[in-house]
């Protein structure tokens, strides 16, 4: 059998696939991610890899120094705060002002305020057991790691242009707002339950990458539109939760900003999703990595026409397939291979399709 011959079969078979009109029956999606279940809230409470606030504390031994609600460890020139801080403004004076200039590391037990530690010039290392308010840490051009645990709130621009910025845990997270972690060092973004990822939250703002962003997000939340705008993105592991486009005005026109708006993917770069609901056109003026592979997922009508490029592997098992969902109009040869086992697939699913080599359906319903 010459390659020509082979092409042009799998060509016809897939035709016949994609242009059979049906309904798309509802599948059951699961979350994988492991976790209990609150008995006050119902909601889904995933347990900490973060040592708490007090082990940390007792951790640390004597304090050289203290006020009310703070302690400093001139050793390891380490802050404690154990209550609420209030909001300050950018150049008003705070309690622990004598070691602002030198603090390296900041364990809060409570609401981090408004500017709080902004641009803290040395401080590499955040520790947060609560909400953290808009630019608590701004402009901190040391900071490399954040942890966050339990926090309500991660305000707008609450970490904004920190450069240096290069490890991101959120764990038990709430509502994580716009623009709330931007700038070039970002390497790597794990997200173990949360409500909702605003729009812009990790957009690259100025600047270039030192490396591909790696992702794993995992919860029952949304994510927002041009959460990784600009950035080159490793591997990317979501499990649970939908992404969410968002709609803006300008000059009497209503412009869409979808969740991978403006991503580029490392060449060898892998989308993993797990129970995720992929809205319609999540990928539109971004590009698609080179693999993608989906387990129980629900994937919207046109999910991947208007991206700038198409996957070249796709992996589905048990899923929803949209009508439309990859047929990249601006890219109709780079998907050589598809694999689907189980689920069902809209009408014209893969259309448009004229790279693809390989196909291999088992069970699947049109």
């Amino acid at each position: 059998m010459n390659g020509s011959w082979k092409k042009k079969a799998v060509s016809v078979l897939l035709a016949a696939f994609i242009c059979v009109s049906g309904s798309i029956s509802a599948l059951a999606v699961g979350v994988g991610a492991s976790a209990i279940t609150s008995s006050q809230t119902g909601a889904e409470v995933f347990e900490s890899s973060v040592p708490s606030f007090e082990d940390a504390l007792a951790a640390a031994g004597t304090p050289t120094d203290s006020g009310e609600n703070w302690q400093w460890f001139e050793d390891t020139k380490t802050l404690f705060l154990t209550a609420d801080t209030g909001d300050f403004t950018s150049s008003s004076a705070k309690p622990w002002d004598a070691y602002e200039n030198a603090v390296e590391t900041v364990y809060s037990s409570g609401v981090t305020g408004k500017y709080a530690f902004y641009k803290a010039p040395k401080l590499k290392e955040v520790y947060a057991y609560g909400s953290v308010m808009a630019y608590s840490y701004g402009y901190c051009d040391a900071l490399t790691d954040i942890y966050v645990v339990n926090a309500e709130v991660i305000d707008k621009s609450a970490f904004a242009v920190c450069d240096a910025l290069a490890n991101v845990t959120i764990e038990n997270a709430g509502a994580i707002g716009a623009s709330s972690f931007t700038r070039k060092g970002l390497q790597k973004v794990v997200i173990n339950g949360y409500d909702s990822i605003g729009e812009w939250a990790f957009q690259l703002g100025t600047g270039s990458q030192k490396a591909p962003l790696e992702v794993s997000i995992t919860g029952d939340g949304t994510i927002g539109g041009g959460v990784f705008a600009g950035r080159e993105l490793g591997d990317v592991t979501i499990t649970g939760g939908k992404t969410e486009s968002f709609f803006e005005e300008y000059k009497g026109d209503i412009y869409e900003t979808a969740t991978f708006y403006d991503v580029f993917w490392d060449p060898d770069a892998t989308l993993t999703l797990n129970g995720v609901t992929l809205s319609g056109g999540c990928f539109s003026q971004g590009n698609a990595p080179a693999s993608f592979v989906a387990t129980d997922c629900v994937i919207g009508n046109d999910a991947f026409a208007n991206a700038y490029s198409a996957p070249q592997n796709v992996t589905l098992v048990n899923c929803e397939v949209g009508s439309g969902a990859f047929s990249c109009y601006n890219d109709t040869y780079s998907l050589q291979s598809v694999s689907i086992t189980g689920g069902s697939v809209g009408k014209s699913a893969f259309s448009d399709c004229n790279g693809l080599t390989e196909l291999t359906l088992q069970d699947v319903e049109s």
